[in-house]
C-alpha cells in the first residue's frame, strides 16, 4: 500500500509502519531540528518549541516573567510562565522580570529542540535563581521513539 500512495505522507506513514513491524521500534539519532533551521526561526517560534514541553500541571501555580538574552543572535525576549503556560511574550526584556538568564544560542537549541540540559556554566542567571530551576523541572522530555502502528509497550 505503501508504494502505490500519490501523497508523499501517507506513502510515509504506510512504509514508517511497515519498517515499525519488520525491525521494532527505531529510534531517531541526534536532533531532530537542523541547527540551519533553528538559526533561520524567528526566536518566538524557538520559545514555542519550549512552550510545547512545558508541563501545565506542573507549572499551575508559576506566575512569573523570564527575560532571555541571547547576544550572538543580537536578540532578546520576554517571556512568561503563568497558569501552567509557558508563552513568548515580546523581543523586548520585561523590567518586572523574576529572572532574566543570558545564553547563547547552541544552550537555547539544545534547551529546545533535546533532552539535555544546557551545560549551566554557559548560562547566567541574574535574578531569583530557584525560579529558573523550577521553570527547567517542568520541561517535560520528548519521546523520540514512539510507536507508529504498534500499540504502546511493544
Amino acid at each position: 500500500m505503501g508504494y502505490i500512495q500519490e501523497s508523499g505522507t501517507w506513502r510515509n506513514e504506510y512504509l514508517t509502519g511497515a519498517q515499525e513491524l519488520r525491525y521494532g521500534k527505531i529510534t531517531p539519532r541526534g536532533t531532530i531540528i537542523s541547527y540551519e533551521v533553528l538559526n533561520n526561526l524567528p526566536l518566538k517560534d524557538i520559545f514555542y518549541l519550549l512552550s510545547i514541553r512545558t508541563d501545565g500541571l506542573k507549572s499551575g501555580n508559576f506566575d512569573y516573567k523570564i527575560n532571555f538574552i541571547i547576544p550572538d543572535r543580537y536578540e532578546a525576549a520576554a517571556t512568561e510562565v503563568k497558569r501552567g503556560i509557558f508563552r513568548y511574550l515580546n523581543n523586548k526584556p520585561a523590567e518586572d522580570a523574576a529572572v532574566t538568564v543570558t545564553m547563547n544560542k547552541e544552550a537555547l537549541y539544545q534547551l529546545a529542540t533535546s533532552n539535555e540540559k544546557p551545560d549551566s556554566l554557559k548560562i547566567k542567571v541574574k535574578g531569583d535563581i530557584y525560579k529558573w530551576y523550577a521553570f527547567l523541572a517542568v520541561i517535560d522530555p520528548m519521546d523520540l521513539g514512539f510507536n507508529i502502528v504498534t500499540p504502546g509497550g511493544q
